[in-house]
């Protein structure tokens, strides 16, 4: 089977008042909290020459592989890089409007609602802080319609900032996964300014 590029993943409006339905597996079996949701810094792999990663004006910088390519904007992400390797990883990155006043364990609910009504599977969601904001980590399977499924990690940052807007943080690859190191290395490099 080819493998696909980019999955259908995001309608990013979340409220927690717009997402509703069911899951397939209770939310509270699937919950955690930790305080730290980012992996633990690390050397980039050796193999990889890396650059800095600065979005826009959202706020966020990271460090990705030089080889990786930007992408139109798609699936609610205004910022996507891939990585033009067989793997296929991919990084997305968007703004949205606050659900305000929403918990991260509200927020982490209402997207493993969404996510399970496009067929995917959540495996885990993890409420914490991502650089002293709160923030939900989620981990998932996504069906991709004529393509392998892909894996996915997400990061949603609830800035509380007077804009009134969240950031979402994606990577992920098609599965099964073949070097999630260099993802899980990426998402140590995850900086949120003030």
């Amino acid at each position: 089977m080819q493998r696909g590029v980019f999955p259908v993943l995001l309608g990013i409006g979340i409220s927690v008042s717009a997402c509703s339905g069911s899951s397939p597996a209770p939310i509270s079996q699937l919950t955690g909290s930790v305080t730290g949701l980012l992996p633990t810094a690390a050397a980039p792999p050796p193999h990889v020459a890396v650059t800095t990663f600065s979005p826009g004006r959202l706020g966020v910088t990271l460090q990705i592989p030089t080889a990786w390519v930007p992408s139109a904007p798609a699936y609610g992400f205004q910022y996507i890089m891939l990585d033009p390797d067989p793997a296929h990883a991919f990084l997305g990155i968007g703004s949205y409007p606050s659900a305000t006043g929403a918990s991260p364990s509200e927020v982490g609910e209402s997207r493993s609602r969404f996510l399970s009504r496009l067929g995917g599977t959540v495996t885990s969601v993890t409420t914490g802080t991502i650089q002293a904001h709160p923030g939900v980590r989620l981990s998932y399977r996504l069906p991709n319609p004529g393509h392998d499924a892909v894996v996915d990690t997400e990061y949603d940052v609830l800035l509380g900032r007077p804009a009134n807007t969240d950031l979402i943080i994606v990577l992920g690859e098609a599965a099964p996964p073949s070097n999630p190191g260099i993802l899980s290395w990426v998402a140590t490099t995850i900086r949120i300014g003030p």
